[in-house]
Formats: structure tokens, C-alpha cells, sequence
């Protein structure tokens, strides 16, 4: 079990094996939904469109600016579609 303090700024280090185990790092964003049970749930939000670029099909489509994927993935995310 991991446990950490919250500061009274609101603040909270997690703990290392948590950072690991979740692949997060400085920076990165994350996405914390409060179930109606009041289960809080945590999702790394560390996907770029540059991590995935080359994964999509070579099919020629119309083109998207990385911030358009970036703010797509983010949404994806947050909806929990991915």
C-alpha cells in the first residue's frame, strides 16, 4: 500500500512505485474522476500524437495538426474511449 500527505496547497507527491507502475513522469497530466461511489479513479494522460505517430494507417486521409491529435487524444482519454 502506498500512502501520501497532502499538503496544505492541495498537494500530493505520489509515491515512486505508484509513478512507475503508472509510467508518469514530471509533466505529465493526469485525469482524476470520482466515481458515484466515491472511488476515485487516476488515468495517465502521458499519450502524444508524436508517441503515435506512425501507428496509423498509410492511407492518405485529410491532414490534422499535432495539437489537434494532442487535444483529441486528450479528449479519447478523458471520455474513456481509450
Amino acid at each position: 500500500m502506498s500512502v501520501a500527505r497532502m499538503t496544505s496547497k492541495g498537494q500530493v507527491t505520489i509515491p515512486a512505485d505508484v509513478r512507475k507502475r503508472l509510467n508518469i513522469r514530471s509533466g505529465d497530466d493526469l485525469d482524476f474522476r470520482v466515481e458515484p461511489n466515491g472511488t476515485v479513479i487516476i488515468l495517465p494522460i502521458t499519450r502524444r500524437a508524436q508517441d503515435v505517430f506512425g501507428m496509423l494507417s498509410k492511407d492518405r486521409q485529410p491532414a490534422v495538426s499535432i495539437e489537434d491529435m494532442h487535444t483529441g487524444l486528450q479528449n479519447a482519454f478523458r471520455s474513456g474511449k481509450i
